[in-house]
């Protein structure tokens, strides 16, 4: 750790169009061709009689261990067992050496890759996991830099500067990997509105497979659509160690008893909301104190060994002044409780157009019930069920910082809010589907007992006796012309008057 400046996690979840797809799967194919492979899954959540040689012990293994309740490991590492994830991870050797650079006019910023990770959750949502580390940018300005322009995968257009919010190109570059996004080439081309860094789809791309990432709609075998469902750009988890701005941070909140002067309020809000000076939300000084509000914590951050975290919808930051266990928590721990809220609040966007088109197929006139689409809307009940009971957890840690951050996630997210809301589309939906299986269950049920009564009546004037003088072969042809009458007045004229 001599020498980092800051380390940088960047998120991108992501969804895929067709349901039926086994993502963790096409990574698990291995091969040549492949630059993936598992993730370390030595931590087996529903194991707690594990143990190991203290010589052999991983730290950050043991730690991040204990720091999880039950429920939240199931969430947090691989377990094969439950399936609730699957990781895997860029191989070391190919990532060995790599760099994530950012260009933005003459700046040029080069961060040290230590990882590239691919999370796959059971609600069909994923996460590409970049983390890297800084150490030759070293000042608050250059971070701000990297945060903002190192995040957007997509090409923002503003009204007065075009494309300016997005980075000139960005390069994963290394002696294997060489993925290069030049966002300048888009100003006199077109602009696809579904855009994804094609950077980050390379890398998804060598998967040994044979399958392609694409973000425009595709019908061939051999691509997959995905799509950024909540936003465009990712997620941004920041660590920085600068003792003399953590000293600063204590000094300015005791000075202000319990407050951050105006200035350093307007340095916390771009950092936080990733949002450069002059740009859309942090113009008016005013609400900057405002907007701190309920995001910071600070029991740590007092003089002698001050230290700050901060959670928007944006970004999660935490200053420290010098490097400490916190490095590793932040790296093991902090980020994976961030993680978790993206991934819920992407599943249930991910839930809410599954029921949308659901609700409009069933609205369309002329279609009908079928067996096969009550099938699909029991799986979605199915999987919003286990959804429930799994991934919506009110805790996953008692720690002091850990439940903030998760409590912090999820306000940001607007997870509750969210939840609530898709409960109730999918109880809709279920009312729907009831609505239209009761009115063809009311439709037959009719016919079948005006066949019966029909059967009941014919039976008390045609007794057995009669049956020799008129044949057992007319009598039937008479009920089954009754029978047919019976459905053509019910079916095709009863009920079609019902419709309109």
């Amino acid at each position: 750790m001599n020498g980092v400046y800051s380390i940088h996690t960047f998120f991108f979840p992501f969804v895929w169009e067709n349901d039926t797809i086994d993502m963790a799967g096409i990574f698990s194919h291995g091969g040549q061709d492949s630059i993936w492979e598992a993730a370390d899954t030595s931590m087996q959540s529903s194991n707690f009689s594990r143990s190991v040689f203290v010589g052999e012990m991983d730290p950050a293994e043991y730690n991040a261990f204990h720091y999880f309740n039950e429920a939240g490991r199931n969430l947090v590492f691989s377990d094969g067992e439950k399936g609730l994830i699957h990781s895997f991870r860029v191989r070391n050797d190919i990532v060995s050496d790599t760099q994530y650079v950012i260009t933005k006019g003459s700046d040029r910023y080069a961060l040290d890759i230590t990882g590239i990770f691919l999370h796959v959750f059971s609600t069909g949502t994923a996460v590409v996991e970049l983390k890297c580390r800084n150490s030759a940018h070293r000042s608050l300005a250059a971070v701000k830099a990297i945060n903002e322009y190192g995040r957007r995968l997509a090409l923002p257009y503003w009204m007065d500067n075009g494309s300016s919010k997005c980075a000139d190109s960005l390069e994963i570059s290394g002696p294997h990997l060489h993925e290069r996004d030049d966002f300048r080439s888009f100003d006199n081309g077109k602009v696809s509105f579904c855009y994804i860094s094609r950077a980050i789809r390379r890398l998804l791309d060598r998967n040994g497979a044979g399958v392609t990432f694409r973000a425009r709609s595709t019908s061939a075998e051999n691509e997959i659509q995905i799509r950024s469902v909540v936003d465009e750009k990712m997620y941004d988890c920041c660590l920085l160690i600068d003792r003399q701005l953590a000293d600063a941070l204590a000094t300015d909140l005791e000075a202000g008893n319990g407050t951050f002067g105006s200035e350093m309020s307007a340095e916390l809000n771009e950092l936080m909301f990733v949002d450069l000076q002059g740009s859309c939300s942090g113009r008016n000084p005013a609400i900057l104190g405002q907007k701190l509000d309920g995001r910071l914590f600070l029991d740590d951050l007092f003089r002698g060994a001050p230290k700050l975290s901060a959670v928007t919808d944006q970004a999660y930051i935490k200053v420290i002044g010098e490097p400490d266990f916190d490095v590793d928590y932040f790296q093991n721990i902090y980020t994976k409780i961030i993680l978790l809220g993206l991934v819920q609040r992407m599943s249930i966007a991910k839930f809410s157009t599954t029921i949308s088109r659901w609700t409009n197929e069933l609205r369309q006139p002329g279609k009908k019930l079928t067996m096969r689409r009550i099938k699909s809307i029991m799986k979605l009940q199915e999987d919003f069920v286990t959804f429930q009971n799994q991934y919506i957890l009110s805790e996953v840690t008692v720690k002091t910082e850990g439940r903030f951050l998760y409590d912090r996630i999820r306000a940001e997210m607007n997870i509750q809010g969210e939840y609530d809301d898709i409960t109730g589309q999918i109880n809709s939906l279920y009312e729907l589907v009831s609505t239209a299986q009761g009115d063809s269950f009311n439709k037959w049920g009719l016919v079948l007992s005006l066949i019966a009564l029909e059967l009941t009546v014919a039976g008390t004037f045609i007794t057995a006796g009669d049956v020799p003088e008129l044949s057992a072969l007319a009598v039937l042809l008479i009920d089954a012309a009754a029978a047919t009458a019976i459905i053509w007045l019910v079916v095709g004229v009863v009920f079609r008057k019902k419709r309109r």
